[in-house]
């Protein structure tokens, strides 16, 4: 994308969409391609973990910056810190290079590190906790939905899954119920993944209907639903319905049968 359309998309962007604590947006733009693989200074690294709450850091990398980190949390943001840790930065780092026509464009290296994080978490699911409505004939490719069984759009995504897995689209199911795994909500979810043909379960929530309770295995039905929030809350999920590719590409909340393959194809 070149520079000057890149950021008259952002500052679009800015004018339209509320700010939360997190979306303090920073551009940081420099020249460089992505961030180092090999590990940093200890001392530095201690440095950073040290004005941290503890047990908030998963990871810790350098940046093609001097001096600057990017620190990833354990809840799935991604910050960026001085050596001292002094000092922490919100928002991306976006990389600008000339281009052979002697124009610039920009490349967002955290939002391509956050693509590959996703693919790994969606890479390292259990697929046998999830509820998988397969592809019909060939499959053209797999999603990954966050859902709620009481979420309104939810429940119109479900509705277009005959003809999804009719177009080769294999969807698959995670519990992510937005008022927690305690509330009504998520005390239904526990009874669908504990339910012995989830699918019917599933299929009977998205119409409102009542789903059975079991008492049976459901301790680790409790425990299969809250990893797969946690899994969620780790991708950025913030509301459902959440769709993500295999690669860990979000592709958006609500879509229908066509826009999900289109976004598949691409």
């Amino acid at each position: 994308m070149k520079i000057t359309s890149f950021f008259k998309q952002q500052i679009h962007r800015s004018t339209v969409q509320p700010l939360s604590k997190a979306a303090i947006v920073l551009s940081m733009v420099v020249s460089g391609l992505s961030f180092a693989q090999s590990s940093i200074d200890p001392k530095i690294e201690a440095d950073i973990r040290s004005k941290m709450p503890d047990g908030s850091v998963l990871e810790i990398k350098a940046t093609p910056i001097s001096n600057i980190y990017q620190v990833e949390m354990a809840g799935g943001e991604l910050l960026h810190a001085t050596q001292d840790g002094n000092y922490l930065l919100t928002g991306d780092i976006l990389a600008v290079k000339p281009s052979a026509t002697g124009e610039f464009s920009v490349s967002n290296l955290t939002e391509a590190y956050r693509g590959e994080r996703r693919g790994r978490l969606i890479k390292n699911l259990d697929q046998a906790e999830l509820i998988t409505y397969p592809a019909k004939n060939k499959k053209i490719g797999d999603a990954y939905v966050f859902t709620d069984t009481d979420c309104g759009y939810c429940r119109k995504f479900h509705a277009e899954i005959p003809e999804m897995t009719a177009k080769g689209i294999a969807v698959h199911y995670l519990a992510w119920p937005r008022a927690g795994v305690s509330s009504k909500t998520g005390k239904t979810m526990v009874d669908i993944w504990c339910a012995k043909d989830r699918h019917k379960a599933m299929d009977s929530a998205k119409r409102g209907s009542r789903v059975s309770s079991t008492k049976e295995g459901v301790e680790s039905c409790i425990e299969t639903v809250s990893q797969q929030r946690k899994v969620g809350e780790q991708l950025g999920v913030r509301g459902t319905p959440a769709v993500y590719l295999e690669d860990g590409q979000q592709v958006g909340g609500y879509l229908k049968a066509d826009q999900l393959l289109k976004a598949l194809k691409q």
